[in-house]
């Protein structure tokens, strides 16, 4: 009798070898080769499921940037102030110095959009769909009376975004500098520039 293969238990398994596999490797050294000997199945499987390399790397983006917006809806939501709500999108996006891991693979995405135009727009789309998370809080703190800004929401929000990125790539590259207290410190300070 043939094996039955539950098929979104394989795509799951795959998807986190692959994530290891950029999280060691990065992601220009990844080969198929490896995410199989990282997730303990043939090459032959990963062919059954992506048709290259390309698309099994656009296939490990998307569920983490999906698994990254879980944890943000997750934690944020759990808020009723839009400043828990804000530190929680930063928090969830800003790795403690402890967590190497999730930093690799975000650079390393970084790095290969560079270069893919399709990675590229993906990433479009990723920081759009972060924005409008910042906007609906900071909008809904500002109703609330919680915050007070003086410039444009836009350059707010994208500052947000720019404290988080350069958080992130710090951390990763100077870990020692980041201890978790002095960041929390840090996204105290970037939220006190919307009260």
């Amino acid at each position: 009798m043939p094996k039955i293969v539950d098929h979104e238990l394989r795509r799951t398994e795959i998807t986190k070898a692959v994530i290891r596999s950029i999280g060691k490797e990065g992601l220009a050294n990844v080969t198929i080769r490896g995410i199989a000997r990282e997730g303990g199945f043939s090459s032959g499987t990963l062919a059954h499921y992506f048709n290259s390399k390309e698309e099994l790397i656009d296939f490990a983006f998307d569920e983490i940037s999906k698994q990254a917006f879980q944890r943000i809806e997750a934690r944020a939501f759990s808020y009723t102030k839009s400043r828990e709500k804000i530190r929680a999108v930063i928090e969830e996006l800003t790795p403690q110095p402890s967590d190497e891991h999730d930093s690799v693979i975000s650079v390393s995405f970084w790095a290969a959009a560079r270069q893919n135009e399709r990675l590229r727009q993906k990433f479009h789309e990723v920081y759009e769909n972060l924005r409008s998370y910042l906007r609906g809080f900071i909008d809904e703190g500002i109703s609330s009376g919680e915050f007070r800004i003086g410039g444009d929401i836009e350059d707010e929000i994208d500052f947000i975004v720019a404290i988080t990125d350069g958080l992130l790539v710090s951390f990763l590259l100077d870990p020692g500098r980041f201890p978790e207290e002095k960041g929390r410190r840090l996204v105290s300070a970037a939220l006190d520039r919307l009260t």
